[in-house]
């Protein structure tokens, strides 16, 4: 069934049922960047009190109407409440993908500079042999102005190697009789 066409929603029943509601919205977590993980997040709302619950009965097809069942009014409200739930179930998955990505970041930045420090050096040592020449000091002047220059481009190109994009993507929705 797709419910005004926002996607997939199912009806579905325990076998021995009260006349409780629960929505169980399937999220897909998406995390990526230098490295990647992924995981599917399954919440259960309660429709009548908005908090979070955890229907373990076995499912079945259902075959009641909504129009008498669903709160239209705590559909959204149950929708903000299951994005709150993901977001704590999620955390340590997105801390450690974070804590990975940054790790990445140092290394590659320490390299950089590195390299860059190394190079700035060489060319302060060269100036101070050569002062008495006043041509060779420019054009050493000019390599490190091109070096600074390429160290601008170089820090944004690893920031953007590094960036981290989260994704929480709604991918269906049961709505349970229990």
């Amino acid at each position: 069934t797709n419910w005004c066409n926002q996607g997939p929603i199912t009806l579905k029943q325990t076998k021995t049922h009260a006349d409780n509601i629960v929505i169980r919205y399937h999220f897909f977590v998406d995390l990526s960047g230098m490295h990647h993980s992924s995981k599917l997040f399954s919440i259960d709302i309660d429709l009548k009190t908005l908090q979070p619950s955890n229907v373990t009965d076995e499912l079945e097809p259902g075959d009641f109407s909504l129009n008498d069942k669903l709160i239209p009014e705590n559909i959204t409200k149950s929708y903000d409440v299951a994005l709150e739930e993901l977001k704590q179930q999620s955390e340590e998955m997105k801390n450690q993908f974070v804590e990975k990505a940054n790790s990445s970041f140092k290394s590659d930045f320490q390299l950089f500079c590195s390299r860059y420090d190394s190079e700035m050096t060489e060319l302060d040592d060269s100036i101070n042999e050569k002062e008495e020449n006043s041509e060779y000091r420019f054009d050493t002047v000019k390599k490190i102005e091109n070096l600074e220059k390429e160290k601008s481009t170089l820090v944004e190109n690893i920031q953007n190697k590094h960036q981290i994009i989260i994704n929480y993507e709604l991918i269906a929705v049961e709505i349970i009789l229990f």
